[in-house]
C-alpha cells in the first residue's frame, strides 16, 4: 500500500519503517482518507530524532493518497528496539502505524542481538532524511574540560565519561571512540535520549558526547567539538576538528 510513497518518506538520523499488509483490493486513497496514522518515534522527547520525526509527521501526509492525519508517539528504549518490537509484534500491520528507527536497529536484528523480537527483512523500509554523505558524529566536551585537543584526552589520568544512548548509533560511535580509536574514555550507558546526554555534558565536569548534536548545541558556549567521525568527508563546518578517519 504505502510502497507508492516510499520515495517521499523521510526520517531523521534514522529510517522510517512499517509492516504493511493492507486489506485486499482496497484503494490506497480510500484506506487513508480520514484516517489517523501513528508515527512511533523510537527516542525520547526533545532530541534531534524527536524533532525530525515530528517534522515528518507534519509534512508526510501531503505525499500520501488520502492525506491522513499523522500523530507522533514517543516510544523510547534500547536504542529503538522497543519501538521495533512493538511495530513487529503489537501494532496493526495495515499501514496505519509507521516507526522512526535508528539506523542501528536493522543491524541489531541481523546480528540477532539480545531482546530483538523482529525480522528486519520483513519491515518495509520507506526512506531516510539523509544520504549520510556529509554527516559526521562529533566528540564534544564541556568547555571546562581540560582537553583542548582530542589527543589531550589520552593524557589525562582519569578516563573522561562519555555519555551514550543505549542501543543506538550513538552507542556504536561511543564504543568506536573507546575501542577502535583507543581514547581514554569510560562509556556511560543508559541515557534514553540525546538531550539527557547533552544536559549532563553541559552541566557536569568531565563529560563528553560522541553524537550528532541538535542545532542549538552547535553554538552553545558550554560545549566544544574535539573530533569528527564523518562517513565520507569532513563537513566544512567542523574543518578545524581532527578527522578520525584519516
Amino acid at each position: 500500500m504505502a510502497r507508492r510513497i516510499a520515495r517521499s518518506a523521510i526520517a531523521a538520523g534514522a529510517v522510517l519503517a512499517g509492516l504493511l499488509m493492507p486489506a485486499a483490493a482496497q484503494p490506497v486513497e480510500e484506506f487513508y482518507k480520514g484516517r489517523t496514522v501513528t508515527l512511533v518515534i523510537s527516542f525520547g522527547a526533545g532530541g534531534l530524532n524527536d524533532i525530525a520525526g515530528r517534522l515528518v509527521a507534519q509534512h508526510l501526509p501531503r505525499f500520501i493518497p488520502g492525506h491522513p492525519r499523522i500523530v507522533a508517539q514517543n516510544m523510547p528504549g534500547a536504542g529503538g528496539l522497543v519501538a521495533a518490537n512493538h511495530l513487529y509484534n503489537a501494532a496493526p500491520q495495515d499501514g496505519s502505524v509507521l516507526a522512526q528507527l535508528d539506523r542501528s536497529v536493522a543491524q541489531s536484528g541481523i546480528r540477532g542481538a539480545a531482546n530483538v523480537k523482529f525480522d528486519p527483512l520483513k519491515f518495509t523500509w520507506l526512506g531516510s532524511l539523509s544520504n549520510y554523505d556529509n554527516e559526521a558524529y562529533l566528540l564534544w566536551v564541556n568547555v571546562s574540560h581540560p582537553a583542548r585537543t582530542v589527543a589531550d584526552i589520552n593524557r589525562l589520568a582519569t578516563p573522561t565519561r562519555l555519555g551514550a544512548v543505549s542501543g543506538g548509533t550513538n552507542m556504536l560511535m561511543s564504543l568506536t571512540a573507546k575501542e577502535t580509536l583507543g581514547l581514554n574514555v569510560k562509556v556511560v550507558r543508559g541515557y534514553v535520549s540525546g538531550p539527557a546526554v547533552w544536559l549532563a555534558m553541559e552541566s557536569k565536569f568531565g563529560r563528553c558526547c560522541s553524537s550528532a548534536a541538535p542545532p542549538g548545541l552547535r553554538y552553545s558556549p558550554n560545549c566544544r567539538p574535539r573530533a569528527s567521525l564523518p562517513r565520507r568527508r569532513k563537513p566544512a563546518r567542523w574543518s578545524n576538528s581532527p578527522n578520525c578517519r584519516s
